[in-house]
């Protein structure tokens, strides 16, 4: 492994914004970078603020939400 090959992704742990909408990880800003860094080789770990799992904002599940390389293997 390559020392200089390895990244953080800090994701977030929000559930829920102030004005009581649905929060988390907004899935194409969340993919399209793994997807593009791991294709080159990087090694990535990924981590949230408080630990423990994260959600994926329900919002970013609809239409330009989910990238194009996603969109066949959802199940819905």
């Amino acid at each position: 492994m390559n020392i200089n090959k390895r990244i953080l992704m800090v994701v977030t742990n929000g559930q829920s914004m102030s004005n009581g909408h649905l929060a988390g990880i907004w899935l194409s800003e969340f993919t399209e970078p793994y997807e593009e860094l791991t294709s080159k080789g990087y090694e990535i770990t990924i981590v949230s603020p408080n630990g423990g799992e994260s959600q994926i904002d329900p919002n970013s599940l609809a239409g330009e939400g989910i990238p194009s390389k996603c969109r066949t293997s959802l199940i819905y």
